[in-house]
């Protein structure tokens, strides 16, 4: 009787121990000190302003994160990236002699970015790119991850290169990845381009050991020609005029090498 006893105070002290411990990281530690820390951290990583509203967790989505934006360098009171709302959980684990950070799931939902061509070959996130023909002794983190789901998206592209600054808006953005047993990504994708009245849908792999990817893509209402200046301009590409109205194609992109085959329907030319 005294054993059984001993065993059901131990239950309610380990019970006591834990909502005691949640309630200070929910209520405390969280929305103080951890918050001030991820926000000082990732200015200090993107160079940028960046301001977050909420950082909760919970026992079965993780980490909670709301209204997260992370604002341009050279103008901080417009958005670079702004997310509605990130799930995730996440783990630190020794790997090969560094850090590896695993997330075996994240979702973005209502995320939005303005992405800003500024010359030819700059961009207003050119300077978050690794930087060329410059090696670094800095062990770097290795990030990890199961599953990615992005969930109504947005994206803003301002092209400043043009002779008229152009902007297209790209939204319904959803994307569905995972990493599969055969160390391939399975994923999933469509947005829309409301001014075109365009959409995209693809859905393919990505075989990571020789880097080919297959995918079967579904085109409507697409302009080519307004994309164009997006390509390099030695890499031969040409559309002056015409609309692809519809297109139903299978594309394999393996060592600079990509091959298509399918039918399109093309208005214009």
């Amino acid at each position: 009787m005294n054993k059984t006893r001993r065993t059901v105070y131990l239950i309610i002290a380990i019970l006591l121990f834990c909502g005691s411990l949640y309630l200070f990281l929910e209520n405390i530690f969280l929305p103080n000190s951890f918050k001030r820390f991820v926000i000082l951290r990732a200015q200090e990583f993107l160079n940028r302003p960046v301001s977050l509203d909420e950082i909760h967790f919970s026992p079965w989505r993780g980490f909670i994160i709301r209204d997260l934006t992370v604002y341009q360098k050279d103008d901080p009171d417009k958005p670079f990236l702004r997310v509605e709302e990130a799930s995730f959980n996440i783990f630190f684990v020794p790997l090969f002699n560094q850090k590896t950070m695993i997330i075996p799931s994240i979702e973005f939902k209502r995320p939005f970015v303005h992405i800003i061509r500024e010359g030819k070959d700059t961009w207003n996130f050119s300077d978050l790119l690794p930087a060329k023909n410059k090696s670094s002794r800095k062990k770097n983190l290795i990030l990890l991850s199961r599953k990615v789901l992005i969930r109504d998206g947005e994206i803003v592209y301002t092209d400043k290169t043009t002779e008229q600054e152009s902007l297209v808006l790209i939204d319904d953005i959803n994307l569905d990845m995972r990493l599969a047993l055969n160390k391939s990504l399975r994923f999933i994708f469509q947005a829309q381009i409301p001014r075109d009245h365009s959409a995209l849908r693809a859905k393919g792999t990505y075989q990571i050991e020789t880097k080919k990817l297959s995918s079967r893509v579904s085109l409507s209402n697409i302009h080519p020609a307004g994309y164009i200046s997006l390509f390099p301009a030695d890499s031969g590409i040409r559309w002056n005029q015409g609309i692809i109205t519809d297109a139903d194609i299978d594309l394999s992109f393996q060592n600079r090498r990509l091959t298509s085959q399918g039918s399109w329907a093309v208005q214009g030319m």
